[in-house]
This record gives structure tokens, C-alpha cells and sequence, in this order.
């Protein structure tokens, strides 16, 4: 039997794998984005449903399973939920403050999604899959584009791809957020990227 945590990630793949292959059922291979979390599962999803996918953009992925140094995600993943639970005991005047480059709109969107964060799931410290970014990289068969924060958690993780349809950008002064942090920069590298992509074949 597989471990209940090893599990969750795995689901959530699948998920993301069958949504691929409905969407690109109804309208033929479909861009995928993901950020963060969603940004890894996106990934092994793409390695999983190849044919789904026309192009991949990856917004500062979370680290595998396999990227993680001994005694290092435990923290990590600690000192998320400690973050979660400052946000939302902040004073509601304050919290802009916490995010002064994000919107008025945006902040409040992501106050909204606050309480559905499954801390459970975090503390487990098992929320991605298995196997490591550079490995999982390196099997894709459709164009990617990487966006990285600056400084980015990667940076340590993530060396030049060998993979010749991945490219990686750094936006600088950017932080995990990029599409909030910095918008002009996200979108100005995500539509010139998407431009020079050939159209899905019929």
C-alpha cells in the first residue's frame, strides 16, 4: 500500500492529467499555466498527457519531492503555516501592507482562499510529486517557458535545462507572485514566448 501523502500528490496529478485531456478533446491541445504548486503538477501532468498539451508555462514551480535536502522541507513547510496564520490574524487595515505591491482586489482574493489551504496536507510535508524538477524537466516533449522569481527558491535546485524546448526566465525584482509582483514583466515575456510558439497541428 502507498503511503496516504505519496497519494494526495498523485490524485492531484491525475486530475490535472484528465482535465488535459478533456479540454484538449473539446478543443485540441490546450497552454497550460501553473504557479507555484500548481505549477509542479502541471509539469508532471505534461509528461504524463504530452499530446494534450501545445505549450507549458511554469510560474516559479515549487521544488519535487526530490529536490528537497535532508531537514529542509519539514521547516519550510513550517514556517508556511506559520505565515498563513499571521495573514489571517493580521489587522484587516494592515494586511495591504503585507503585500504592497498587489491590489486591493488581489489582496482580498487571496484572504478569500486563506481558509481553504489544507494544513494538514502542508504539515505532512508530502504535497508534490515524486522525483525531482530537473528530472521531470528533462522528460518534456512540448515547449516550456520556466518564470523565476528573483531571488527564487530554485535558484539553488534548478541549473540551465539540457532540454532544448525549455526556456527559463528570471523577472527581476519579482517575488513567488510574479504575475502580481511584477505584471508587466510577466506578461511581456509570457506573450512574446507564446508568440513564437508553432500552432497546434490539426
Amino acid at each position: 500500500m502507498r503511503k496516504l501523502a505519496g497519494d494526495a500528490a498523485d490524485v492531484m496529478v491525475e486530475d490535472v492529467v484528465r482535465l488535459m485531456q478533456r479540454l484538449a478533446s473539446e478543443h485540441g491541445p490546450v497552454d497550460v499555466l501553473g504557479q507555484s504548486l500548481g505549477a509542479v503538477l502541471a509539469l508532471a501532468a505534461a509528461t504524463r498527457t504530452s499530446n494534450s498539451v501545445h505549450a507549458l508555462v511554469l510560474e516559479d514551480p515549487a521544488p519535487a519531492d526530490g529536490d528537497w535536502g535532508p531537514g529542509v522541507k519539514q521547516p519550510f513547510m513550517d514556517e508556511q503555516i506559520t505565515m498563513l496564520n499571521a495573514f489571517e490574524a493580521a489587522d484587516p487595515s494592515l494586511r495591504p501592507a503585507l503585500s504592497p505591491r498587489w491590489s486591493p482586489s488581489e489582496v482580498q482574493r487571496c484572504l478569500q482562499a486563506k481558509p481553504f489551504v489544507d494544513r494538514r496536507l502542508m504539515t505532512s510535508g508530502h504535497i508534490t510529486p515524486l522525483g525531482r524538477l530537473t528530472d521531470l524537466i528533462g522528460t518534456l516533449e512540448v515547449p516550456t517557458l520556466i518564470l523565476v522569481a528573483d531571488p527564487s527558491h530554485l535558484d539553488d535546485i534548478l541549473p540551465p535545462p539540457s532540454n532544448p524546448i525549455v526556456t527559463v526566465k528570471k523577472v527581476t525584482g519579482a517575488g513567488h507572485c510574479i504575475h502580481r509582483d511584477e505584471p508587466d514583466q510577466f506578461h511581456h515575456l509570457l506573450d512574446g514566448w507564446l508568440s513564437r510558439q508553432p500552432l497546434p497541428k490539426e
